[in-house]
């Protein structure tokens, strides 16, 4: 086979990548420290609401002219050319794609370099998930109010239950995966084996993500762990937090339904999923999926996604 696939390869360019780091930026302590910060200044420069509020008239025109069908702004939404801009294996990233393919609306991606974030660098907004449209002016941005935007013109209802367990999946459940995935320096192998299983990535791309690994591990340490705490969720053993918060979940499924939704995925079923989806390869995804309370709606789920995919366009 590739060698520069198999998990040493990936592992060998993993470790050029950070060495190349630590020595243009003096260490790689440092590295991981300014690129953290570097982030969050360039993620503040400008708010998901403030961009949207400055495109308020473009999103409008999505819910069709005064007196049109919503079957026809459903039509033209899916004849227009919307393009991704995402890392595969970002939970937020995840969900978005899981929406767009469970409501049956086309679109191609970009996978964004995780380090120099160059397919980027002109846009206000600097954080993925983004989607941009075909005029080269509409772009929505930060998932939750990317599914919130076009989820009524797919016919996508909310409610507070669904608002719920939605907020629930953005800031429970991914800061738990995130955590898990980087809990021990010994999950290496398993994250490795994760990131190469991942066919839309180059190697380049799986090799930079690798080494990004550095900096998730001291972000979940330094940030998201603490503020899973500050929540009051279970920070003692967070596998255990993990599997008990989406067996709450789980147990949120009517007993007479596939879904959340009933017969077919609402938008927590899409959000939920979407964010656990985004490990699937990994040992932690293969856990849950044959988890005795959780296994028959990850099951449903899939055969719900796998039965959109396979759909006539």
């Amino acid at each position: 086979g590739d060698r520069g696939s198999h998990p040493l390869g990936m592992l060998r360019r993993a470790v050029r990548w950070l060495v190349g780091g630590a020595v243009v930026i003096g260490g790689s302590g440092y590295a991981v420290h300014e690129m953290y910060w570097y982030r969050r200044r360039q993620n503040a420069l400008i708010a998901p609401t403030e961009l949207h509020n400055n495109q308020k008239w473009k999103i409008d025109e999505l819910y069709g002219a005064l007196g049109e069908s919503a079957k026809q702004a459903e039509k033209n939404l899916k004849a227009r050319k919307l393009v991704l801009y995402q890392y595969t294996t970002c939970p937020f990233s995840s969900k978005v794609r899981t929406f767009l393919d469970l409501n049956l609306i086309p679109y191609s991606k970009i996978e964004i370099d995780p380090f120099s974030r160059s397919q980027m660098k002109d846009f206000k907004y600097r954080k993925v998930p983004q989607v941009h449209f075909d005029d080269g002016e509409l772009v929505l941005v930060d998932s939750f109010e990317i599914v919130s935007i076009l989820a009524p013109i797919v016919g996508q209802k909310s409610n507070e239950d669904i608002h719920k367990w939605r907020d629930w999946a953005g800031n429970v459940l991914a800061k738990y995966l995130v955590v898990n995935l980087n809990s021990r320096i010994t999950d290496m192998g398993a994250n490795i084996r994760y990131i190469n299983s991942q066919p839309d990535m180059s190697r380049d791309t799986k090799a930079k993500f690798i080494a990004a690994g550095a900096m998730m591990f001291a972000v979940s340490h330094l940030s998201t762990k603490k503020k899973l705490g500050a929540l009051g969720y279970n920070i003692d053993d967070v596998k255990q937090g993990l599997m008990d918060q989406m067996r709450l979940w789980c147990q949120s499924v009517p007993a007479s339904s596939k879904f959340h939704g009933g017969q077919k995925p609402d938008l927590a079923d899409s959000d939920v999923f979407g964010v656990l989806n985004s490990i699937k390869g990994h040992d932690l995804f293969e856990e849950i999926a044959h988890d005795s309370v959780c296994a028959t709606w990850v099951e449903n789920m899939q055969a719900a996604l796998a039965a959109v995919k396979t759909a006539p366009k």
